[in-house]
């Protein structure tokens, strides 16, 4: 009953670079069915550089903001396996509370360690074949350390493995002829048309915002390079498609 709770509405998430920056559940999900879901894309998520070179990094995931350390643990044919870590006492913003009181952020544990008496950890190994997950296998740990003899702590450990079954390929012939009408459309728009039909984009279809940040440096009017501009700064863009807009934004007339 539980996975047929969890299956019968679907999500959206928007997934650019192995990093998840966005999630819109149906107005109906309840509570523990999202945070399951979060939890699973949580996982999937890898925000390496570069897949041959350990990294340190904060991630915003379900967990907060947190520290996290990838490593490269060996190499299998053309699969790559590599480990994420997490230590739960390094995150940040981990809770949330609404009101209609206006108040100032705050955090009030030291940024990278706050003293907990719980020891948590999540690992994750990531089995990737041609940039296509094929296995994420997790166990995460919680640890009560009151005790002084941590060996006879109290310990509670939780696993889950994810495999790919089945791979399906959607070919679209029809793709090339819609994208170029969108920004031959497009370049119609006012600044404020631009805008909201990039606000709305990804409410029109489960595709819809990727495809307009492809298009915008492509219709090459002031609405566009206005839109382009907003999203650079609000950071919502990956950094080589940011220097991918600004290279093409310097060959725009002015």
């Amino acid at each position: 009953m539980i996975l047929l709770e969890m299956y019968k509405l679907a999500g959206k998430f928007y997934f650019e670079d192995g990093t998840i920056s966005q999630i819109c559940p149906d107005e109906n999900e309840s509570i523990w069915a999202l945070n399951i879901k979060k939890g699973i894309l949580s996982s999937f998520q890898n925000t390496m550089e570069r897949f041959d070179v350990d990294q340190h990094t904060y991630e915003r995931d379900i967990n907060g903001d947190c520290l996290v350390r990838y490593s490269f643990k060996e190499v299998n044919g053309t699969t790559l396996a590599l480990v994420k870590s997490t230590e739960l006492s390094s995150c940040t913003n981990r809770h949330q509370l609404y009101s209609i009181i206006p108040l100032t952020p705050y955090v009030f544990q030291k940024k990278y360690y706050k003293w907990t008496p719980m020891n948590s950890t999540v690992s994750c190994t990531q089995l990737i074949d041609h940039k296509i997950y094929k296995s994420v296998s997790c166990e995460e740990q919680h640890m009560l350390r009151l005790l002084r003899n941590q060996s006879n702590s109290p310990k509670t450990i939780s696993k889950s493995k994810l495999t790919l079954v089945v791979e399906k390929v959607e070919f679209q012939p029809m793709y090339p002829d819609v994208f170029n009408k969108l920004i031959h459309t497009a370049r119609d728009l006012t600044e404020q048309a631009m805008t909201k039909l990039y606000k709305e984009s990804g409410d029109i279809c489960f595709t819809g915002r990727k495809h307009m940040k492809d298009a915008l440096p492509f219709i090459r009017n002031r609405a566009s390079t206005k839109v382009m501009t907003d999203v650079i700064l609000s950071q919502e863009i990956s950094e080589q498609r940011r220097q991918d807009w600004l290279l093409i934004m310097a060959f725009f007339p002015r």
